[in-house]
């Protein structure tokens, strides 16, 4: 019997996980005329209210806000969220109050992140259906509803984007595709630099590592995606880090201990929050009161085990998507992770690349 067509597209998983998400959430903002009982809460209100007042006033005051006078740059101690500002104008302008919008931004960043983590699983997998459990897992995670009183934090919508659009420009090397993972990583540091510094990290050394996997440089979209960078990320990120510099100079950087004190460490990878109803006494043990339970749960690493060694398909390394280089058995990926554990046992850290193509060739793999 052949498969009804709304079951066979695209779209029906893709509405769904939108809705559940959007659905799940919507419960950590009602009554909408209240928030958490948090100071964060209050503190986002006022500067994504702060923004709208300041660009309808006095653009050249929007840094300046209206706290610790006579001190300047004061809405650079913490995250500007200028995107979330922008958005919270637009609403309020629409008729809505400053608290209505500020939980409006804190719901729509559940839907939004189940949205692109779709589009990646998606791109990842070649199925629709198959990418519809990683955009619930990755929307509804308990560190994020750990979070729900940071406005940035939650935001991460911006994160499966990155990869998503850095895998289109891979495949076509055109300057839209470049361009759009440009605005998508300039939407992520004006939404929380946090995430932003992460990312910069992060797709770098996955882009060399796709190279080296597939024996090919892409130098067309490469090049153009460079480009990009040049023209339009380099020169914002630049500008806004001078503004937060100069923020810095008045309030000096964060302590080392206060560093030290919210820095995850590998045991709270096993901690849940304490609300928990099954993980929750993994919080006192290894997690700490300091937002660091980060435990995904025990279904997203069953799930995630199984996608690795039940797939049908090829699995992929070190990239997550097709076109990268194949490990050809299970018996060759667990030489990899054996080999990657013994490595950073050994010396702690990446070192040289004398030691990373030790590691390579120990795994099977090519080159």
């Amino acid at each position: 019997m052949p498969t009804p067509r709304i079951l066979s597209s695209r779209w029906l998983p893709l509405i769904m996980a939108v809705v559940v998400a959007g659905l799940a959430s919507l419960p950590q903002i009602l009554p909408i005329r209240q928030v958490v009982d948090h100071q964060d809460p209050l503190f986002s209100i006022w500067r994504t209210a702060w923004i709208g007042h300041a660009l309808a006033q006095s653009p050249s005051r929007l840094f300046h806000g209206n706290v610790f006078y006579p001190q300047p740059y004061t809405l650079t101690y913490s995250d500007a969220v200028l995107l979330q500002g922008v958005a919270h104008t637009g609403l309020t302008l629409a008729g809505a109050s400053v608290t209505v919008a500020y939980n409006l931004l804190i719901w729509l960043s559940f839907p939004l992140s189940a949205l692109t983590m779709f589009l990646l699983a998606e791109k990842v997998s070649g199925r629709a259906w198959a990418a519809f459990p990683p955009a619930i897992a990755y929307a509804l995670s308990a560190y994020r509803f750990d979070h729900i009183m940071h406005l940035e934090v939650l935001w991460t919508q911006w994160l499966p984007l990155h990869f998503y659009l850095a895998m289109v420009a891979y495949e076509r090397g055109t300057w839209r595709s470049a361009l759009a993972l440009g605005v998508s990583l300039v939407a992520q540091m004006f939404s929380c630099l946090y995430f932003f510094l992460f990312s910069l990290t992060v797709l770098p050394v996955a882009a060399a590592a796709q190279f080296a996997a597939a024996r090919r440089v892409p130098r067309r979209a490469l090049f153009r995606v460079v480009v990009v960078g040049i023209v339009l990320v380099a020169p914002l990120a630049a500008a806004y880090g001078q503004v937060y510099t100069r923020g810095l100079r008045e309030v000096g950087p964060r302590r080392l201990d206060e560093v030290r004190i919210y820095s995850a460490g590998l045991g709270t990878f096993f901690a849940a929050p304490e609300r928990n109803l099954v993980f929750g006494w993994t919080e006192a043990r290894w997690g700490g009161p300091n937002e660091k339970q980060l435990f995904p749960g025990l279904v997203v690493l069953l799930l995630a085990a199984a996608a690795l060694f039940r797939a049908r398909g090829p699995y992929v390394w070190p990239w997550p998507w097709r076109s990268a280089c194949t490990v050809r058995s299970t018996r060759s990926f667990t030489r990899m992770c054996l080999a990657m554990r013994t490595f950073v046992c050994r010396r702690g850290s990446v070192g040289s690349c004398r030691w990373a193509s030790q590691v390579w060739r120990r795994a099977g793999l090519p080159g």
